[in-house]
């Protein structure tokens, strides 16, 4: 009996769930694509680039889709099961009302949860990785010039110049432990320099302290203090946004790496920290509305409507997205743990649909 009350539920669950899904991704996609297309078309970008650059953009509108899809389904789920009564139905026949429906509404975000995990781990940062080659030197037909290996941001200034930056703060405008090599036309090298920090002060690149080494052919090296010493860069901070490490642009594994590379050499890692967490905890937030709309959902005896259900889903999605913006933005910034910032939003909303579920069954 109650094998196929679930099977009932999840049946009627995976119908709307497609419906919406469908719907709002049909909707997103084709949005996101007519307010680039005016500028592709100036741009004479080829079709078959258009088609690319736009699905190469579907996981990542996937990604942010799902939960808020997740919430609605479940409430116009539960809201339809009111509204025909069949809610009161299970009740009235001793049913444990709590176990048919949290089974079937529960396994599908559980799963959906568990691909977009392994799906932000791998697929997304290619995605998004690619998307960024394609903008960058195809669309806005600009130069890949910068390169990031592992712990490493290397930059070709010119044919006879090359930079190593250890970390680079766009928000700062700064670059730290950086290493600029000079080569002859012969590809020997003539200079390096080996700066702690390099600052933008709004007009001019500043070395605030760094170190000069000049080689010459009979052997030779000339060893010069830099302090406060400019240095000519073709490059503005807001260059290398594209290049802005984040959890959609890099595979776990890398950032893993980045931060350990970072720690080693005594940099603030909280900003990175966050990221890795919150690369394992964003797919979650799947689940954690599904739990928060099957205590609402089950409120009342004529359930949500689709007005209402939607007005619901939006308000609830709109709070989540600022207490997790909020939660972020403080481990960043040190006033919360990385695991706090990146994990506190979803155990949150967690707790409180756990607690809310406890509530109802008294």
């Amino acid at each position: 009996m109650i094998g196929l009350l679930a099977r009932y539920i999840l049946r009627e669950y995976l119908k709307i769930l497609g419906l919406v899904f469908g719907s709002l991704l049909t909707v997103s996609f084709f949005i996101d694509l007519l307010n680039k297309f005016q500028r592709f078309l100036k741009l004479q970008v080829p079709m078959g680039l258009i088609i690319e650059y736009s699905l190469l953009q579907l996981p990542t509108m996937i990604f942010f889709l799902m939960p808020i899809t997740i919430l609605l389904c479940t409430l116009l789920t539960l809201g339809s099961l009111s509204k025909h009564h069949e809610i009161l139905a299970m009740k009235s026949c001793g049913v444990n009302l709590f176990s048919v429906i949290m089974i079937p509404l529960l396994a599908i975000p559980s799963g959906i949860s568990l691909f977009l995990l392994s799906s932000n781990l791998s697929l997304i940062p290619y995605t998004v990785e690619r998307t960024k080659e394609l903008k960058a030197s195809l669309i806005d037909h600009k130069p890949l010039k910068t390169v990031f290996r592992q712990d490493k941001l290397w930059l070709r200034q010119d044919p006879q110049t090359i930079m190593n930056i250890g970390l680079f703060d766009t928000g700062l405008g700064a670059m730290y432990d950086v290493s600029i090599y000079k080569l002859s036309k012969s590809f020997q090298l003539e200079q390096t320099i080996e700066a702690k920090e390099i600052r933008y002060n709004g007009k001019d690149w500043i070395i605030l302290s760094g170190t000069q080494l000049t080689y010459y052919d009979n052997g030779m090296i000339d060893i010069a203090e830099l302090q406060n010493q400019p240095i000519a860069l073709d490059e503005r901070p807001s260059d290398f946004q594209q290049f802005d490490l984040s959890e959609d642009a890099m595979k776990f594994s890398d950032l893993k790496r980045y931060v350990d590379h970072l720690q080693r050499k005594g940099y603030q890692t909280s900003r990175y920290s966050v990221e890795l967490h919150r690369k394992l905890a964003a797919p979650l937030m799947s689940l954690v509305m599904g739990m928060v709309a099957i205590p609402l959902g089950l409120m009342g005896r004529q359930g949500i409507g689709i007005a209402k259900g939607i007005g619901l889903s939006l308000l609830i999605a709109f709070c989540y997205w600022i207490f997790y913006t909020l939660c972020i933005s403080l481990g960043r910034g040190g006033f919360l743990t990385p695991f706090l910032g990146g994990w506190l939003a979803h155990l949150s909303f967690l707790g409180i649909g756990v607690g809310w579920l406890a509530i109802l069954r008294q």
